[in-house]
């Protein structure tokens, strides 16, 4: 594990959010060893926060210098607080939208997305918007898969794109129970 990474999920979950809102630390460790290991240069974080974080970081430390991270949220308010938790780690500010302003921007796809985006009735209805904005190969982690409806919605939206869609919860459930997937 990132030492810095860890550093700052602690830092991160005591002074802007709770780790029960946070993506865990075990899908962040789990992002990071995808992204390095992937050399990602087109980064969608659809669910601003501590993934923003762990992406521009990357982006700063590790990545490519053609690296691009997008971050969306639903929450204007959302986007505040995570901007400054960037800023105040010198970290990139830029291409950070409001999801109603990432859906006018002309469509691109991205080599490397982060589905964790609102709540569950938000992720559902849009999932296979953001399944057309992944490359042929790219993943889509689908956080929050434990909650049985959205993971049944999450099933049926992969097998209409004939995607396959592997659980991640040997590698992100964490001590709430939580935990991931990947669509590719």
């Amino acid at each position: 594990m990132n030492k810095q990474i860890n550093k700052q999920f602690r830092k991160y979950t005591k002074t802007i959010s709770t780790r029960t809102m946070a993506i865990s630390l075990e899908l962040a460790t789990y992002m990071w060893k995808e992204i390095n290991e992937r050399k990602s240069v087109k980064i969608l974080d659809l669910g601003n926060g501590f993934s923003s974080f762990v992406f521009r970081y990357y982006q700063k430390n590790n990545a490519p210098d053609n690296c691009r991270v997008i971050s969306v949220d639903t929450s204007k308010d959302w986007l505040v607080k995570s901007t400054k938790f960037l800023s105040d780690n010198k970290l990139s500010t830029d291409e950070i939208y409001t999801f109603d302003e990432f859906k006018i921007l002309p469509k691109e796809k991205y080599d490397f997305i982060l589905y964790d985006l609102g709540n569950m009735i938000t992720r559902g209805e849009n999932l296979p918007y953001v399944l057309s904005l992944a490359d042929v190969k790219s993943p889509v982690i689908v956080d929050d898969v434990h909650k049985l409806i959205y993971s049944e919605i999450v099933e049926v939206v992969a097998d209409n794109f004939n995607k396959s869609l592997n659980y991640l919860k040997d590698e992100t459930l964490d001590d709430f129970g939580r935990y991931a997937s990947v669509i590719v």
